[in-house]
């Protein structure tokens, strides 16, 4: 089984080893570039906790210079791999909510209901979790540590090995990853090569852009666990 692995680096790398740790194949090729943009500083007063969307916000706050600070505060993650990411990167109080950014906010509200929560954050993401708060009470200053850019192109290796038959499924981790691997493929005329291959989504939003043009196989549950026990038991 060989696996086409979209998102973008480090999380891809890291990614294609969970997949080869567990038996498969993997192929990678980022559809989404980052850029680092968080401030200097991050404004704390007042701040009671750190709401936290993606496992990257773990290593950028880890490399800041206010980490001391930031690691002084309790923070509550969507996912469990953010959680471990979070952990690993020496905050000590850390909660999931193991689930989306709307069980996020409810496990929020339940531990802080008084809370006024630091959101670092991409500049696109999914859900609208100051608006989720904001309905329970809560204050959330989103602040835009990085922002993921679309990459034009697929590798002209992994194009071929496509065109080939040579890579059984794509791993899709976002919308916006889904979106961007349509987009390249669109642009070297290749769209029907999603019907040779299996299309496996972390979620139903995420896969949703190439449901036109294939069948988008959908994980149980929101995590990479999950979409990872899901494609390698398929492919």
């Amino acid at each position: 089984m060989r696996l086409l692995v979209t998102r973008p680096q480090p999380e891809c790398r890291k990614t294609a080893e969970r997949v080869r740790a567990l038996g498969g194949e993997a192929v990678e090729a980022p559809m989404l570039e980052t850029r680092i943009t968080a401030p200097a500083s991050f404004d704390l007063t007042g701040i009671t906790g750190l709401a936290v969307t993606s496992s990257r916000t773990a290593g950028i706050l880890k490399e800041h210079r206010q980490i001391s600070e930031l690691q002084d505060l309790p923070v509550f993650t969507v996912g469990a791999r953010t959680a471990e990411a979070m952990t690993s990167a020496g905050f000590e109080t850390v909660v999931s909510a193991d689930g989306d950014v709307l069980a996020l906010a409810v496990l929020i509200a339940v531990r802080q209901p008084e809370g006024h929560l630091l959101y670092p954050c991409a500049r696109d993401r999914a859900g609208d979790l100051e608006g989720d708060l904001a309905a329970r009470g809560l204050r959330c200053d989103p602040v835009i540590v990085y922002e993921t850019n679309p990459v034009d192109q697929i590798p002209a290796d992994v194009l071929d090995s496509l065109r080939d038959g040579a890579i059984d499924g794509a791993l899709i981790y976002s919308r916006r990853s889904a979106e961007a691997f349509l987009n390249a493929l669109e642009m070297a005329d290749s769209t029907g090569l999603l019907k040779k291959i299996r299309v496996f989504a972390i979620s139903p939003q995420a896969g949703a852009p190439l449901a036109g043009y294939t069948c988008v196989e959908t994980a149980a549950h929101p995590s990479e666990d999950a979409l990872l026990k899901l494609a390698l038991n398929r492919c």
